[in-house]
């Protein structure tokens, strides 16, 4: 009955490794939003987030909370409904609103994330 029982270790590590990496997976795919959300940087565009906000009597928590919630910072952000940058504005509504109250041409696509303007039209927005 000798070597009955036994167990190499490196076969034994080789199982404790494996079950370390299903369960790493298991939480990462549980978890995917949290995650990704932990590494967004929510001091993008301060500047331009206090400077809007303030423009349109606006806490500028709450845009900064409203940017995260619909683009998560991404300038560049294109919803499914064509709703385009930081704040997610609708070029057929907010921004067409925006453009007819102040005389201005309707901004581009590209224009619009910009986050100055994408923010300013935002907050104009979301003040009324």
């Amino acid at each position: 009955m000798a070597g009955r029982g036994k167990r190499s270790p490196g076969k034994f590590r080789m199982v404790l490794i494996a079950l370390a990496l299903m369960a790493m997976l298991l939480v990462t795919y549980r978890y995917q939003q949290q995650l990704r959300d932990w590494f967004v940087d929510d001091t993008k565009y301060s500047a331009e987030i206090h400077a809007a906000a303030a423009r349109h009597g606006l806490p500028p928590e709450l845009v900064r909370s409203l940017v995260f919630r619909e683009s998560r910072f991404n300038p560049e952000a294109v919803g499914s409904a064509g709703e385009i940058g930081l704040m997610q504005v609708l070029p057929q509504g907010a921004v067409a609103e925006w453009a007819k109250r102040n005389g201005k041409a309707m901004p581009t696509t590209r224009e619009l994330m910009a986050p100055a303007l994408n923010l300013e039209i935002g907050c104009s927005h979301l003040a009324r």
